[in-house]
């Protein structure tokens, strides 16, 4: 069932939880140098916590700076 919702319509509250992703260092340092932050926290929470998820989930680190340069490249 969705957070804020009993399950009756009549009992239904607004979700208003915080949604912030915790952006990596390595990543967010890319941002910076790029000029790309602003932009990066202009994506809606589900774009920017999917690129992040992809980024953390990488087992290698060429994997992981493969995804970053990736990510990069689709803000441009």
């Amino acid at each position: 069932m969705r957070a804020g919702c009993s399950g009756r319509a009549s009992r239904c509250t607004a979700d208003t939880q915080d949604r912030t992703v915790q952006v990596p260092a390595d990543f967010a340092a890319v941002l910076g140098q790029a000029g790309l932050t602003e932009a990066f926290d202009a994506l809606s929470y589900t774009h920017r916590k999917e690129h992040v998820r992809s980024i953390e989930e990488a087992k290698k680190p060429g994997t992981r700076a493969r995804r970053i340069e990736a990510a990069i490249a689709k803000l441009r």
